[in-house]
C-alpha cells in the first residue's frame, strides 16, 4: 500500500507541471470548439452571401444550354420531321405526271403525299415544270431538293408555256390563295395555322414557323418582322403583306425585371450576353427602370433597343 502511495506522490514542481498541462489541455479544447463554431459561422455567411451568385451561375449554365438548343437544327420539331422525310427518299429519274402509286412508293413518298398528288391529278392538275411540283404544299423544301435532279418532264408536257384556267386554280401555292381571302383580313397576331395556310405560298411548315416566331416575340408589331423568319423570302413577304394586318392589342410584354434568365433569352431580340448582364445588374443593383438604362446595362445598340422598345415592361 505504501508503494502505491509513493507511486502517486508528486513533488511541488511536478504538481505545478501537471496543473499547467491540464490548463493548457482545457484551453486547447475550448479553442477548438470555439474555432469550429466560428468556421461554421463563416461558412454559413459565405454560403448566404454567395447564394445569389451560385443561383445565377446555375441559371447561366442552364440558359446557355437552352440557347444552344434553340440554335441547333434539331430544336424545331417540324423541321426535324421534314429532314427525316428527305433522308428516307430513294429517287430515280421520273416524270411526276401520272406516275403510278407503286412508283411513288418506291421513291419514298408517304401515303398521304401520294394521295394529295393523285387528288391533284384527278382534278385536272398537271406538272408543266419542276417548280409546279415544288409548289405542292406537302412536299418540303428538303424533299424537293433531293427529288429535283431526278424530275424528268417530257417536252410534250412542258411545251405549252401556259396553264389552263383550271390549272391556275389548282396550284394553290402560286399567286392566289387556296381559299378566297380578302385583302388585309387576317390578323397575324390572332391567326391560327389553318388561317395562315389559306394564304398564298404558305404551307404547314411555314405556318408553323410564323406561329413559333410570333410566340417568341410576344406578337408582331410591324409587318416587316415577317422578313426575320427563315422561310419568308421577298416573294412570300410581298404576297403576305397584302393579306395580313397588325393588331397590337394582344402583345405580350417583356418584363425585364421579373422574368428568369431562360425566359428572357427565349426572346429573339436578346442574346446570352445581353441577358447575363441584365440578370447580374438586377441581383446586384436592383431593377432597371427605363430603356436607356437597359441599353447601357445590356450593351444594346440603338437599333437593338429600338426593336425591343414596343415589348419592354419595367414593373
Amino acid at each position: 500500500m505504501d508503494e502505491w502511495k509513493d507511486f502517486f506522490h508528486f513533488s511541488r514542481k511536478e504538481q505545478l507541471a501537471i496543473f499547467f498541462l491540464l490548463l493548457l489541455t482545457a484551453l486547447l479544447l475550448v479553442f477548438s470548439l470555439y474555432n469550429g463554431r466560428w468556421v461554421s459561422w463563416q461558412l454559413l455567411q459565405a454560403t448566404a452571401s454567395d447564394s445569389l451568385f451560385l443561383k445565377n451561375e446555375i441559371e447561366l449554365a442552364e440558359a446557355k444550354s437552352f440557347e444552344n438548343q434553340q440554335n441547333s437544327s434539331s430544336f424545331d420539331p417540324v423541321q426535324a420531321i421534314y429532314s427525316r422525310g428527305a433522308s428516307a427518299l430513294n429517287p430515280f429519274p421520273f416524270n411526276p405526271n401520272q406516275l403510278p402509286i407503286e412508283e411513288w412508293k418506291r421513291i419514298g413518298l408517304s401515303d398521304r403525299q401520294i394521295k394529295a398528288i393523285k387528288n391533284y391529278e384527278a382534278k385536272g392538275g398537271k406538272f408543266y415544270t419542276k417548280e409546279d411540283f415544288a409548289r405542292l404544299y406537302n412536299i418540303s423544301p428538303e424533299e424537293y431538293a433531293v427529288l429535283e435532279p431526278f424530275i424528268r418532264i417530257p417536252p410534250g408536257d412542258s411545251a405549252s408555256g401556259r396553264y389552263p384556267r383550271s390549272q391556275k386554280k389548282l396550284l394553290s401555292d402560286q399567286s392566289e390563295p387556296a381559299i378566297q381571302v380578302e385583302r388585309n383580313s387576317i390578323s397575324i397576331n390572332l391567326a391560327d395555322s389553318a388561317a395562315l395556310e389559306a394564304l398564298p405560298l404558305i404551307g404547314p411548315w411555314t405556318a408553323h414557323r410564323i406561329l413559333k416566331y410570333r410566340n417568341s416575340l410576344g406578337g408582331f408589331v410591324q409587318i416587316e418582322q415577317l422578313r426575320e423568319i427563315k422561310d419568308i423570302d421577298e416573294n412570300r413577304y410581298q404576297l403576305l403583306s397584302e393579306y395580313i394586318r397588325i393588331d397590337t392589342g394582344n402583345i405580350s410584354l417583356l418584363r425585364i425585371n421579373r422574368l428568369s434568365f431562360k425566359e428572357l433569352i427565349s426572346h429573339p431580340y436578346l442574346d446570352y450576353e445581353h441577358v447575363k448582364k441584365i440578370i447580374n445588374h438586377r441581383e446586384r443593383r436592383g431593377f432597371i427602370r427605363d430603356g436607356e438604362t437597359l441599353k447601357t446595362v445590356a450593351g444594346l445598340t440603338d437599333d437593338e433597343l429600338l426593336k425591343l422598345t414596343p415589348y419592354l415592361n419595367f414593373d
